[in-house]
């Protein structure tokens, strides 16, 4: 990946479903460790496996409330370099309750130092940030009224 341009973000359809149970994000340890989850024969940090096993897991979520994005290359195959579950917490993506928060970032295993990161990162910080702002002009829309 040399620039934005190579990529896109998108829901996670159901048609990225199958690809999405593919995802690795987690690497494996390389042998024992304390905490570690094992798995095929691998050990991985339990931290990480949870991760890869929600991605891979994930079927639904509460659309009112919470996002769940894929950055995909431009290719015609859509190779998944990253995912993030984010939302809002007591509230919806309409009202003006709750807090936002970042559920669960990762970025394929082999995107290692592409920044995809931090390109997720921002990406949902962005739709949150934009979200809020509509919240706000809509709040302050009734209000003038």
């Amino acid at each position: 990946m040399t620039s934005e341009s190579d990529y896109r973000w998108t829901e996670a359809s159901p048609d990225y479903r199958a690809r999405l149970q593919n995802f690795a994000c987690a690497a494996p340890l390389g042998g024992f460790a304390l905490k570690a989850v094992r798995k095929h024969n691998e050990y991985y940090a339990e931290y990480e496996y949870e991760v890869q096993a929600t991605i891979r897991d994930m079927r639904s979520w509460d659309r009112r409330s919470q996002w769940v994005d894929i950055c995909v290359s431009r290719e015609k195959q859509e190779r998944i370099w990253s995912f993030v579950w984010f939302g809002i917490v007591g509230g919806t993506k309409k009202d003006s309750m709750g807090t936002y928060m970042v559920g669960y970032i990762a970025r394929a295993l082999d995107a290692k130092g592409c920044h995809f990161g931090d390109s997720t990162l921002k990406h949902a910080l962005s739709v949150m940030q934009r979200n809020q702002e509509k919240k706000l002009e809509e709040t302050r829309l009734l209000v003038c009224e």
